[in-house]
């Protein structure tokens, strides 16, 4: 009974170990980087080793999101997806934001030739945060149907760290939004703080509307905030 419990530990062992062999040496699989407010492009580079004593090769390597494209160089210069033991490479994640702002994970995926699932073995996390420098105090305001035809209140904000002020200098419903809601705005701090009031006009039915409020700002990213509100079907 001993002697097959010690077989079969040493045939696990020696699984694991074969198993841990064919994978390349990451320092990390999760970058995270904080740009500036007005970058436009992020590069994020995971660099690579084959430490094992296999041969491995990469059989593809793909950024699923359209925002993001993935690379592939090699320090010896090589135009060549297999690593030999030793051999080094890195994987670059170019990330395109354009208007986002905030913090979002994007990955990319290694399959090798050592890989037997569906799913490559290999999965590389680029957490990029681009500075929120104005934002809305909530994403959306929401009411019930049949609610009385109360005013809710949310605040438009310039973060601290922004140096320059950031002013709104035009706002107006989305199609459709002015038949269900009225909303007033008011200057708390000129190009730092706003407060914005809005009254729905009826929660007679189901209803889905926005308004947006246009800035001042030279970075595309912080020309527009906007405020979801919602009539939504009481609960049963």
């Amino acid at each position: 009974m001993f002697r097959k419990l010690l077989e079969i530990l040493m045939i696990y062992s020696l699984c694991s170990a074969v198993a841990m062999s064919a994978e390349f040496t990451f320092d990390t699989k999760l970058k995270e980087v904080t740009t500036r407010p007005d970058v436009e492009l992020v590069r994020v580079p995971f660099e690579f080793q084959n430490n094992t004593d296999e041969e491995i090769t990469i059989v593809n390597y793909d950024a699923p999101c359209s925002c993001m494209e993935a690379r592939m160089v090699r320090p010896d210069k090589k135009n060549s997806l297999v690593f030999a033991p030793g051999e080094k490479g890195t994987v670059i994640g170019m990330l395109e934001f354009g208007t986002f702002k905030g913090t979002i994970d994007k990955v990319i995926k290694i399959r090798t030739d050592k890989d037997k699932g569906e799913e490559p073995s290999i999965v590389l996390t680029c957490r990029v945060t681009i500075p929120v420098l104005i934002a809305t105090s909530q994403e959306s305001l929401r009411w019930k149907m049949r609610d009385k035809l109360e005013p809710k209140v949310f605040s438009i904000k310039v973060a601290d760290e922004s140096e320059t002020p950031i002013n709104i200098v035009e706002h107006k419903h989305g199609f459709g939004a002015s038949d269900v809601f009225d909303y007033k705005i008011e200057t708390v701090k000129e190009g730092r703080e706003y407060k914005v009031t809005v009254t729905p006009l009826k929660t007679t039915e189901p209803t889905m509307a926005y308004v947006k409020f246009y800035t001042d700002s030279k970075i595309p990213r912080y020309k527009m905030v906007q405020i979801f509100l919602f009539v939504e079907h009481a609960k049963k």
